[in-house]
């Protein structure tokens, strides 16, 4: 399933952020990894997802271009039926495209 969306997005615990800035790398967190994937959201889904997971907690959320993760990105139900972006892969810092700090 393709989507027509050109971005899809990450939300991070501040300190998961810092990590990824460092190591120039993301392999996901435990969660991610216990599903086999790194779990991103449509920008339509960054409120449900951060209400869900994130609750009072504060947040950056990095932007990718769906261009450069299109190899390893499939699209699945998940939450609620709708179908969310999954990367079966490593993100790379390199691939950023905006940062929204303190969501």
């Amino acid at each position: 399933m393709k989507s027509l969306d050109e971005s899809v997005f990450r939300i991070f615990k501040q300190r998961e952020f810092k990590e990824f800035k460092e190591e120039k790398y993301f392999y996901g967190n435990n969660f991610d990894k216990k599903s086999g994937y790194i779990h991103l959201s449509l920008r339509t889904q960054i409120k449900g997802t951060i209400a869900t997971h994130f609750f009072r907690q504060k947040v950056i959320i990095a932007e990718f271009n769906v261009m450069d993760l299109e190899k390893l990105l499939k699209w699945e139900k998940s939450r609620d039926s709708m179908v969310f972006p999954h990367y079966f892969g490593a993100l790379e810092f390199r691939w950023v495209r905006n940062i929204f700090k303190n969501y």
